[in-house]
């Protein structure tokens, strides 16, 4: 009997140390996985740490992101016991966060508050789904700071340059609506133009009512990453046939831009060509000069 019960309080005394040790042990696992301030601990980290604290995603654990595989962790372990690093290698040579983690809050697996979705968005559709661009190939290139750096595209687009000279220091996403739902390319569309154009008194003769001539995208005509003003080309382009028709096959008429006042481009008085021809002002007054000179056949 007395044997039985020293048994049994063996037992009990192993169970308690087993329990003692599996709930230490899960609160060191829970402490080196769930607790940002374990990665703290090693003065390694200090910088990565503050920045981290002051960032996007500082309400999100450091394993949500950084989840090598064990075999990984051990072998940055022992070299860090080994080596003794001042410094952190620069992405350790590797894409450190990999597309999957990222798509795990911004793609609607598991959805976190605040975090924005990039499904159906235009720049996402054509960098990340169509050409597989990963995500840190644009985003986290300064340490924990997430949204891209100012000209980061010309990073990747190195021959894009930006000929019109109020806008050579604009950023790209300026006119390219990466994040827009609703566009179906990334070059910006009519609206996008006017609400930037109309803020800087820049164009304020852009005519808006419905009737006016030109209703379409302005990337029909400017280009500014091609040439700062359109020109006889841009405009026959589309007008391919007025260029032989009536006064306009002569040399002299050559600029479309010296009669066509841009953006109204109706000739409506005889004032147009009263600026070159001076000596005809007195010539029939008051009647608009292509009432009796063609220029359209």
């Amino acid at each position: 009997m007395r044997r039985t019960k020293y048994i049994i309080t063996i037992l009990v005394v192993v169970f308690i140390v087993i329990l003692l040790i599996a709930g230490i042990s899960y609160k060191a696992y829970d402490y080196t996985e769930n607790n940002p301030n374990f990665c703290k601990t090693c003065h390694l980290m200090d910088t990565a740490f503050l920045k981290w604290s002051q960032s996007a995603h500082k309400g999100i654990n450091c394993h949500k992101c950084h989840n090598p595989p064990y075999v990984e962790r051990v072998k940055m372990l022992i070299a860090f016991l080994r080596y003794r690093p001042k410094s952190v290698p620069p992405r350790h040579g590797k894409v450190i966060v990999p597309y999957e983690n990222c798509s795990q809050c911004h793609l609607m697996r598991e959805k976190e508050e605040g975090a924005p979705q990039i499904m159906g968005t235009v720049g996402h559709q054509k960098h990340f789904f169509g050409a597989g661009i990963t995500c840190t190939k644009c985003h986290g290139t300064k340490l924990h700071e997430f949204l891209p750096v100012s000209g980061f595209c010309k990073d990747c687009h190195k021959d894009i340059k930006i000929h019109a000279r109020v806008m050579k220091e604009f950023d790209c996403l300026v006119c390219h609506d990466f994040l827009s739902k609703t566009a179906v390319t990334l070059i910006p569309d009519r609206a996008k133009c006017l609400s930037c154009h109309e803020k800087m008194k820049i164009g304020e003769s852009f005519p808006k009512r419905k009737d006016a001539p030109m209703q379409f995208e302005c990337s029909k005509c400017h280009s500014p990453h091609q040439k700062i003003r359109p020109d006889k080309s841009s405009c026959t382009a589309c007008h391919e046939d007025i260029k032989d028709a009536g006064l306009h096959i002569s040399d002299s008429h050559g600029n479309c831009m010296d009669c066509h006042n841009r953006h109204f481009w109706r000739v409506k008085d005889r004032s147009v060509c009263e600026k070159c021809h001076q000596d005809r002002k007195d010539h029939n007054p008051g009647t608009r000069c292509d009432r009796c000179h063609q220029f359209r056949d």
